[in-house]
């Protein structure tokens, strides 16, 4: 990671960026039978999900 200015500019390898969701895995999970609520909160730890509609 390197901040320049105003941006935060995050180099890797592979085919993620290695922050967040991976495609591939959640959509593993969810052929798993994971629940879409199952799947963020595993990816994105102590997130609560609230309907906003």
């Amino acid at each position: 990671m390197k901040l320049d200015k105003n941006e935060i500019i995050f180099t890797g390898f592979g085919s993620g960026h290695g922050v967040g969701m991976s495609q591939k895995g959640a959509k593993f999970y969810a052929a798993d039978g994971w629940a879409y609520e199952k799947i963020l909160t595993h990816y994105y730890k102590g997130t609560k999900l609230k309907k906003l509609y």
